[in-house]
């Protein structure tokens, strides 16, 4: 017997410091990924190596505990790490393309504002 899988999708109905706070985390969140981005990019250019899912997360608990220190906002620990997936997600698709010799591979490129679709 196979199982069903269903999608359910809630409408929020958020208060306007309910949907402040939601746009933090949002904002939080893209500048998260945009900041993987540039940090798995500069890595590679200044050391020739690749960052990885692991690593970009245990940088991540670094920064965590410094904004924590500064009282600067801070998401929970899994929602940002499932960010980080998502660059690491990219990255792999990415390399895979490459090795399969696409002509238009499709480099991870940093997300504006408008284009970000969210957290998890």
């Amino acid at each position: 017997m196979k199982k069903a899988i269903r999608k359910v999708t809630f409408k929020l109905k958020p208060s306007a410091s309910q949907e402040e706070s939601l746009m933090d985390l949002f904002v939080h969140h893209h500048q998260l990924y945009n900041w993987a981005l540039r940090d798995r990019i500069e890595t590679y250019r200044d050391s020739n190596y690749g960052l990885n899912f692991s690593e970009q997360c245990k940088i991540n608990t670094l920064w965590r505990n410094n904004r924590k220190a500064h009282g600067i906002f801070n998401a929970n620990a899994q929602s940002e790490q499932f960010t980080l997936k998502r660059v690491a997600l990219a990255f792999d698709g990415f390399f895979r393309r490459l090795k399969k010799g696409d002509k238009k591979a499709g480099f991870p490129r940093f997300k504006p504002f408008q284009r970000f679709k969210g957290w998890g």
